[in-house]
């Protein structure tokens, strides 16, 4: 009863007790002390790598959220956040999800003719068109990415 009632009268005179925060929502931009930035999607924080990709991605400076360690770690994370591509006309090549970040099974290639597919937010490299075929993907359903696209993602293993 009693702590009830000092917490009544915290709320009531402006000063929040520091773990009540309202948890992050969807779409919401958070930063960390260290000044990571990270984007809700799904339930999880994507991380932002560059103010290039914040840009790209259209999002407001004024937007974002200030939160502690605790708070971001308490988030799962999810797959890093890419800028979007250039625009295009849609199709299943293209057809990237709303932040254009590549998302579980999607099929991307390098510039330089590397093929990967997503698997728990990892690029997983496909040595060739064989393995390609044999696990059920269809080269019609590759995603191109820029260089700096593809190295926002982290490395996962060689699908065999």
């Amino acid at each position: 009863m009693k702590i009830r009632f000092v917490l009544a009268l915290l709320l009531t005179i402006g000063v929040a007790a520091p773990n009540l925060s309202a948890a992050p929502k969807e779409g919401d931009l958070i930063q960390a002390p260290s000044g990571a930035l990270s984007v809700i999607r799904d339930g999880k924080r994507s991380l932002i790598p560059s103010m290039n990709v914040f840009d790209g991605c259209g999002f407001k400076r004024e937007n974002i959220i200030k939160v502690s360690d605790e708070e971001m770690s308490a988030i799962p994370a999810g797959p890093v956040l890419t800028k979007p591509n250039k625009p295009q006309p849609p199709s299943a090549a293209t057809a990237l999800n709303p932040y254009n970040t590549p998302k579980q099974y999607d099929i991307i290639q390098s510039p330089a003719g590397a093929i990967y597919v997503i698997l728990d937010g990892k690029r997983c490299q496909i040595p060739n068109m064989e393995i390609l075929n044999a696990n059920g993907l269809k080269s019609e359903d590759i995603i191109k990415i820029s260089d700096e696209d593809l190295n926002a993602i982290p490395v996962g293993p060689k699908v065999e």
